[in-house]
């Protein structure tokens, strides 16, 4: 079957996972292809701000709207790893970009 312009959009709809962290849980929705094209030119200058990135990018509110702006990417990446690193492999693994321990990615 043909899809329509209207029907492949409806394809793209970012999927959404919520996270438990400390005290409660946050949504994220996984990558877009230019949220990735972000974060890979971050990559590229800074790794080391890179999940702090998707945190910002990927993190949602219950009505879809991004959690958090640009002027917050310095409180992000000051806040515990272990915090910053569970929001970003949710996102990873949502997006397909990273697999669980055991299993095999798929292409």
């Amino acid at each position: 079957m043909t899809l329509t312009a209207a029907e492949f959009l409806t394809l793209g709809a970012a999927r959404q996972v919520a996270v438990q962290l400390d005290g409660g849980e946050i949504l994220v929705r996984e990558l877009s292809v230019s949220d990735r094209s972000l974060v890979l030119a971050m990559s590229e200058v800074d790794k080391a701000r890179v999940p702090a990135l998707v945190v910002r990018l990927c993190s949602i509110n219950p009505d879809g709207t991004p959690m958090f702006n640009a002027g917050q990417d310095d409180a992000i990446a000051a806040l515990r790893p272990d915090v910053v690193d569970a929001v970003a492999r949710a996102v990873m693994l949502l997006g397909g970009m990273m697999v669980e321990e055991g299993e095999e990615k798929k292409d």
